[in-house]
């Protein structure tokens, strides 16, 4: 598979429509886009300027063990996400993934995701993939809240896309 180069501001602008998340060494991950969907529900983007973006994402104490193969942070490595419309379009951002462990950017954390998820819930049909229902966003919620877990802060330095039709 060959992923094209996006400039950072079409990095910036397409990244939000990801509606699963996968982290990983490997640069030629396929990336499924009905996998790990709820991964996303516990990641958000924060856009700095049209150059500067991060994404801060939670993984539970299990995935990080079984969905990772990241051990020291912080660390140099790929973020991927998908999205299924007409064709399916894979993103795969590399850059440098950081832990967050201070208990007040946990907090932080906790009311931006708050904060987002409001904004991305949407119970209708025909909601897009990066949007969450009520459920996944009180499921999303309690995780985070209740089980053992880490939170990161991923700070993209290039972006690239790969685009084929479904079927």
């Amino acid at each position: 598979m060959s992923y094209e180069k996006l400039s950072k501001k079409e990095g910036i602008e397409s990244f939000h429509f990801i509606g699963t998340v996968f982290i990983s060494k490997n640069k030629e991950l396929w990336a499924n886009p009905f996998e790990n969907r709820e991964l996303r529900a516990r990641c958000f983007l924060k856009v700095i300027n049209e150059e500067t973006m991060e994404i801060f994402f939670h993984l539970t104490n299990d995935e990080v063990a079984k969905k990772t193969e990241l051990k020291k942070f912080p660390c140099k490595t790929y973020f991927f996400g998908a999205y299924n419309q007409v064709n399916v379009c894979q993103m795969r951002a590399y850059g440098e993934l950081q832990l967050v462990s201070d208990a007040s950017d946990i907090q932080k954390f906790k009311d931006e995701l708050s904060t987002d998820l409001d904004a991305r819930t949407n119970d209708t049909n025909v909601s897009s993939m990066y949007q969450v229902t009520t459920e996944q966003k009180q499921k999303a919620l309690k995780t985070i809240s209740e089980q053992p877990g880490m939170f990161f802060k991923f700070i993209p330095k290039s972006y690239s896309y790969h685009m084929y039709e479904r079927g």
